[in-house]
């Protein structure tokens, strides 16, 4: 027995010994390799845009300030909670204080001053326009005052990112990557792929997801995208982009395969609308009988079904009624051809059809120019649309634009029919935008087409109370829906395609957020 207990005492001399021997940078060398060879689990994630240009990828390693529900009312993130005043001028913001950047440096009160009073502008948030203020009280405590009643402003913040004091340029781009989200940016490499991994010392302990690390694969070409689905090379589109980015014709072929899962954004969810959008200011469009004619002329039901597959849904609303900004049912559009015959009439036209082209009192044909964004369902849908003016002798000449292309005509106001950009959630966002624009931008001219709607804007911007706002909000879209300057197509709701390696992916309620919560491997 003693010899037995002797012999037990010298191997563990020896093993001692050997151990104690090795340089230390062996075995921190044996550490790292251990830890590289534990299995991580890693989504790859094709997207239109480059992990460094995209809002949507940002999210991930950036925390908004609050959140929104399904109906853009607010919930608490780092901002926990929040009182106004009597008439929204001034606002207290409670926020957490335990928070930490990636670098490990705190979230304290300045820095989340310096994110309200820089950002606003960057993220065409209307409380910048009023903003007086903003101030330290206390650790956890913002004070921020505005120069007139604005309703919006803990909205505002879910657009907020939290980013480090000095982190943007005099030119408006952002510096770093250091954020306080739930990945921790590591790298782009030559191939455009960006590497992110979770980070475990996240301060929301109630996310939990599987995904170790994120493989951000930049491949800015629809059919490209699709075939690195097939390939393998990726494991989900469609989750990346604030709005449909996928054509149609690709989402049609994949749900007839079994190997991929199909998510669809819920129907009433959708926060934005694909439009026909009319120059107003120059050319034959400014007359608004001609444009009430384009208004009912094309049935978005047939488009749907014959050009765009049957995936998106016809709507009849320039923006989603549910929400509390939205229109009043009422003030929907619809496909009505005697309607478009009288309007063409009363715009000064003789009517024609297939044979006999409609002409003006001087007999000049009418022909207009489309323009296209270099999109296959715009080009689909304006084929759509020649070919059913075309039968009211209406020549539609389409021309289909590059980035650039497309931006210039839009500048110059060189189209007559485009498809523009939308109104979308929430409408205090939109006024700000494009709603109180009146000159040409990268996307046509704004819609503040007459003094009515410069009224109404600014008076829904300033409105004191919610009742107020409501008030404004259904005189902006009388305004509009009589105006006819836009025509609802399609409701944008997005799809997301992915190879089934996963479970629980889904689209966040707020459409430029991307939400790994909940997302396991199989």
């Amino acid at each position: 027995m003693k010899k037995y207990l002797w012999s037990i005492v010298l191997l563990w001399s020896v093993l001692l010994l050997v151990s104690c021997g090795k340089p230390k940078e062996d075995l921190t060398k044996e550490s790292t390799q251990a830890e590289e060879n534990t299995e991580q689990t890693v989504l790859n994630i094709g997207a239109v845009r480059p992990f460094e240009k995209s809002p949507e990828g940002s999210t991930l390693v950036f925390d908004s300030l609050t959140r929104l529900d399904d109906l853009y009312q607010p919930l608490p993130g780092i901002i926990y909670k929040w009182e106004h005043n009597a008439d929204y001028t001034q606002y207290d913001l409670y926020y957490k204080t335990d928070i930490q950047f990636h670098d490990g440096k705190a979230l304290t009160g300045e820095v989340l001053k310096y994110d309200i009073e820089k950002e606003g502008f960057l993220y065409y948030c209307s409380y910048s326009y009023v903003l007086d203020q903003v101030k330290v009280m206390e650790d956890g405590h913002l004070q921020v005052k505005l120069k007139a009643p604005y309703l919006y402003l803990v909205e505002d913040l879910a657009r907020i990112p939290a980013v480090p004091e000095n982190a943007w340029s005099e030119q408006g781009g952002i510096t770093t990557f250091v954020g306080t989200g739930p990945f921790v940016f590591e790298k782009t490499d030559e191939g455009e792929m960006s590497i992110l991994k979770q980070n475990k010392n996240y301060w929301n302990k109630e996310y939990k997801t599987d995904v170790d690390v994120i493989h951000w694969h930049s491949i800015p070409d629809e059919q490209t995208r699709k075939l690195a689905l097939e390939s393998g090379q990726v494991d989900v589109l469609g989750l990346s982009e604030h709005a449909i980015s996928l054509p149609y014709s690709a989402i049609s072929q994949l749900k007839q395969n079994s190997t991929y899962g199909i998510i669809k954004e819920p129907e009433d969810n959708y926060t934005s609308v694909v439009i026909l959008s009319m120059n107003y200011k120059e050319g034959k469009m400014t007359n608004p009988d001609l444009r009430r004619a384009f208004s009912t002329m094309f049935n978005s039901e047939e488009i749907v079904k014959t050009a765009l597959f049957d995936v998106p849904n016809a709507c009849e609303y320039l923006y989603n009624p549910k929400y509390k900004d939205g229109p009043p049912k009422e003030l929907k559009y619809g496909y009505d051809l005697e309607a478009a015959k009288k309007n063409l009439e009363k715009a000064g036209y003789m009517v024609g059809n297939e044979n006999t082209p409609t002409k003006d009192k001087e007999g000049n044909a009418l022909v207009l120019k489309l323009v296209t964004y270099n999109r296959e369902y715009q080009k689909d849908m304006a084929v759509y649309m020649q070919a059913a003016a075309a039968k009211l002798g209406i020549q539609l000449d389409i021309q289909n634009a590059g980035d650039s292309t497309y931006i210039d005509a839009m500048q110059k106001g060189e189209y007559d029919l485009t498809f523009g950009h939308p109104w979308f959630v929430p409408l205090i966002d939109s006024v700000g935008y494009l709603g109180l624009e009146e000159n040409y931008t990268d996307y046509g001219p704004g819609y503040c087409f007459n003094q009515e709607m410069k009224d109404a804007g600014n008076s829904y911007l300033q409105a004191k109370n919610p009742e107020e706002a409501k008030k404004y909000s259904e005189i902006i879209w009388k305004i509009q829906y009589e105006g006819c300057i836009n025509v609802p197509i399609f409701s944008d709701v997005r799809y997301m395609v992915h190879n089934q390696k996963f479970d629980g992916l889904h689209f966040d309620t707020v459409v430029n957020q991307i939400d790994l919560n909940g997302v396991t491997k199989k």
